[in-house]
């Protein structure tokens, strides 16, 4: 009994110096577990972001409702998914709303309302934000909130066609842009401002076709249903008459230009459209073309095509006479269009052959030039035009070809044949300056940067009314450059429908002549001292506009250079350079 009783309290002591232990080792391995567990829990942002959640989340469940805490809202009828843009404008709604939940039909109202109104700025003109009889019920016996959204939903749309195109093509156009689809019981279509932007921006794309009056909403054929209204009028006349003269040829082929067009639309009523022009200069020289669109389908894009012929003959020491032709093809869409914003892309095909002859010596030489070029053009939108704010507009292009020729001497300094690159973008920006918009500054921004030696149709020109206007149009053109305009305008009456725009303008330009200069290139330019591959190009002069109620204006721009800018490399540049242009339609 003794010994036993002295071998019990050693095994006591060894049974909790082991417990001890484990435990010790549990402790240790339960702390670099939580250790571990808060590094991958600072390291995680989706826990960071859940550890920051609102105790009463947001969410979206499969019938479409959102619910915070007691408060839901349903669409009706119900949806698998909410419309694009509906749940954030109600979560940020009921974010911002930070009072309980109603308790009076006061409380309900009020909600309503500010629900409304935050529907309806984002994006859903014709919403509706309710609490319905029964819900209103529930709400007092079980204090779960309940709100249905009515978010106008299209049932019918009527056309009111006082043009000549087809009802079909601008019906389809409607349902198209609106809806998304032909059949309109066939799919919930909701009301969106962004939609019904497109739609009567896209009927006003279409030639011969403005909207008469914003679209009319009434009742439709069910609870919560819209019946649209678009009304159509004819814009302008199905064929317009032009003709035009100025002075902005070339010296060697005829400065003074004389040219008439002539344009018509819906010839078969489905928004067709077709032009053609001819111009001839005082050295008879004539230029002349055709295009055409018509609509592919009723989202707007559109299919181009034209071609056009040049002939000239002229004789500085030697008779040389030329023949070119070029036809293009292409495709356009309007990637987003409303009163704010446009994109628009556009993939364009030219082939382009040209013949010269050197009449003396009966030999001739033919080259052929083929490119694709892929466009984009952003701008901030219509309403900025017909409000006379401060529009923009960006034009984005890359253009890839192959330039070739069956005279190959004459190549081998600049190395102009092969495969070639570049990249166009131009950019506009209106300055308002006073309410009025007759007072603005206009900027103008062109470049292009080439991947080698371009061929003289592809080149960027230096001079002339579109460039710098200090210098003439045949001034030597470039593979890269940079024209900046700048200019001051103002516009007033003078008599009744008439308008004068008087103007003063800056213009500079960065150019490098040759994109890859070869030995003895400067040897072409006789007579010419301090020929460069580099030239900064500017000037500066006054401009005046006339506009006429019938459709005639006439132009007129003086322009000198700056002291410090280099002279001409033209021998047809004078001290002042004056352009002159008067164009007439009807």
């Amino acid at each position: 009994m003794a010994g036993t009783a002295a071998v019990a309290p050693t095994d006591d002591k060894q049974k909790s110096r082991t417990v001890r232990n484990l435990t010790e080792r549990h402790r240790n391995r339960w702390q670099k577990i939580i250790a571990i567990a808060s590094v991958l829990w600072a390291l995680t942002p989706c826990a960071q972001a859940m550890s920051h959640a609102p105790e009463v989340p947001l969410s979206v469940h499969r019938n479409g409702q959102i619910v915070a805490g007691n408060i839901a809202i349903r669409v009706v009828p119900e949806v698998a998914a909410l419309p694009t843009g509906m749940r954030e404008a109600l979560e940020s709604a009921l974010a911002q709303m930070t009072e309980a939940a109603p308790k009076t039909l006061q409380d309900v109202t009020q909600w309503s309302e500010r629900l409304t109104q935050a529907l309806r700025q984002g994006g859903f003109p014709v919403g509706l934000v309710v609490m319905t009889a029964d819900d209103w019920e529930t709400a007092n016996r079980t204090g779960y909130t309940v709100f249905s959204v009515y978010p106008g939903r299209v049932s019918h749309v009527v056309l009111q066609n006082h043009s000549r195109a087809k009802d079909g093509h601008l019906i389809k156009v409607i349902h198209q842009a609106l809806c998304n689809t032909q059949d309109l019981s066939a799919t919930s279509c909701v009301l969106q401002t962004a939609n019904l932007e497109r739609t009567t921006q896209l009927l006003q794309d279409i030639p011969g076709v403005r909207m008469d009056g914003t679209p009319q909403a009434a009742p439709g054929e069910g609870t919560g249903t819209v019946q649209l209204t678009f009304s159509v009028a004819e814009q302008g006349e199905p064929y317009t008459f032009g003709a035009s003269i100025d002075n902005q040829g070339v010296e060697s082929t005829g400065k003074t230009r004389l040219g008439g067009s002539v344009s018509g639309n819906n010839v078969f009523g489905i928004g067709d459209n077709y032009a053609a022009n001819v111009f001839v200069t005082n050295k008879q020289m004539w230029t002349g073309g055709v295009m055409a669109s018509v609509p592919l389908g009723d989202q707007g894009l559109r299919a181009t095509g034209g071609w056009s012929a040049q002939t000239y003959s002229i004789n500085a020491g030697t008779a040389l006479s030329g023949l070119s032709n070029t036809a293009n093809i292409g495709i356009d869409y309007p990637f987003t269009r409303g009163l704010d914003r446009n994109v628009r892309g556009q993939i364009l095909l030219l082939h382009t052959d040209s013949k010269t002859t050197w009449d003396d010596f009966d030999f001739s030489t033919r080259s052929t030039l083929s490119s694709v070029r892929f466009q984009m053009q952003a701008d901030n939108g219509d309403r900025q035009i017909a409000l006379r704010a401060e529009p923009w507009s960006v034009v984005g292009a890359i253009t890839v070809g192959h330039q070739s020729s069956d005279e190959a001497s004459f190549d081998a300094g600049p190395q102009r044949a092969g495969n070639y690159a570049k990249f166009t973008l131009l950019g506009s920006k209106i300055w308002q300056i006073g309410g009025t918009g007759n007072t603005y500054v206009l900027s103008r921004l062109n470049t292009q940067w080439a991947s080698k030696n371009l061929d003289f149709s592809e080149k960027m020109m230096l001079g002339g009314p579109s460039a710098v206007r200090a210098y003439p149009i045949d001034e030597e053109s470039a593979d890269d450059a940079a024209v900046l305009n700048l200019g001051l305008y103002h516009r007033f009456p003078i008599f009744p429908g008439h308008q004068l725009q008087l103007g003063t303008f800056i213009d500079v330009a960065f150019a490098r002549i040759n994109h890859d200069p070869w030995p003895g290139w400067s040897s072409g330019y006789v007579g010419i001292p301090n020929v460069r591959n580099e030239r900064l190009l500017s000037g500066y002069g006054f401009s005046a506009d006339w506009l006429t109620p019938i459709g005639l204006t006439l132009s007129l721009s003086l322009a000198r250079r700056f002291p410090f800018s280099p002279a001409s490399w033209s021998q047809s540049a004078l001290p002042t350079q004056v352009w002159l242009a008067m164009s007439w339609s009807h």
